[in-house]
């Protein structure tokens, strides 16, 4: 049976990632209506919509047509810019929002339809049924999650790939790096390469080092989705913010490169970025890290 990947964000703009068998997905999620998800939500909550998004929320109809109109504005910016790169398919039909006011909901409604304790999460997403959940009355803002989450949720729906060679790290970095993204002239642009968030998390020493390549592919699921996960998330965004300033084009293949039996994902990663083995890829990286720390 195949599985599908949830992702969930988790404290400051930090994500989990937690693996569903596909049964339960459609057991838990469903088809809901609109009807159906406001009832759930409560009186508190109402519709908002433009042509490509539905929001459920309590915003005035006000507020919500402005975040709407900024939805859509991140959707097509983010195409723009990394659509062609990722050779990813733009996802039809309309997209549902739900954001919750408080966390006890947001669990709740999470409980009833996945079937999993969302702790230490402030969101999560879900392509099957064009879904993101969060609340956002949390540490990070609701554009930081909403974004993050468009991110997921366009490679997962978007991408071509049966099984491709990237895991937990490169989705994870991937999206913590672009959620930074400001909008200028209908492009997605990263001014901030290098977050300071980031580099803090990975450089905590009282932890694991994150900022080697391997342990990122070896990150067991507590690291990824327990209570004390800032720093495989701090080290996951560092790795894609030095490939995206250093081997740009080799991260965009290795996005789109199918896993093989027959040779380790590391690896692969390394050879698309033009190195021979993994530890050359890693020893340039340390160079970075020594640069950024003034060593």
């Amino acid at each position: 049976m195949r599985v599908k990947t949830f992702n969930m964000l988790a404290g400051a703009g930090l994500l989990l990632a937690i693996v569903i068998p596909l049964a339960v997905i459609r057991t838990f999620i469903g088809d809901l209506s609109n009807s159906q998800i406001l009832a759930e939500m409560g009186p508190d909550y109402e519709l908002s919509e433009n042509t490509r998004i539905r929001l459920y929320s309590s915003l005035s109809q006000a507020e919500a047509q402005t975040f709407l109109k900024r939805i859509s504005e991140f959707q097509d910016a983010f195409f723009a810019s990394y659509g062609e790169d990722f050779q990813l398919s733009r996802p039809d039909g309309l997209q549902r929002v739900i954001e919750f006011d408080s966390k006890e909901e947001f669990s709740a409604y999470a409980r009833r339809h996945m079937n999993v304790s969302l702790e230490h999460s402030v969101g999560y997403h879900n392509e099957r049924s064009s879904q993101i959940v969060y609340y956002a009355n949390s540490s990070a803002g609701r554009e930081e999650i909403i974004f993050h989450e468009l991110v997921h949720y366009n490679f997962d729906a978007g991408v071509d790939i049966e099984e491709p060679a990237w895991n937990a790290w490169f989705s994870e970095g991937i999206a913590s790096y672009l959620e930074r993204g400001t909008i200028e002239d209908g492009r997605l642009v990263v001014h901030e390469e290098t977050s300071e968030l980031a580099f803090s998390q990975a450089f905590d020493r009282s932890a694991p080092d994150w900022t080697r390549i391997l342990m990122l592919y070896d990150a067991r699921s507590d690291d990824v989705i327990g209570a004390d996960n800032t720093r495989f998330y701090g080290g996951s965004e560092l790795l894609v913010s030095f490939l995206m300033q250093h081997h740009r084009e080799g991260l965009f293949a290795y996005g789109v490169l199918e896993a093989e039996p027959r040779q380790a994902r590391p690896f692969q990663l390394a050879t698309c970025c033009g190195f021979e083995t993994l530890e050359q890829l890693q020893e340039e990286y340390d160079a970075f890290l020594q640069e950024l720390t003034g060593g």
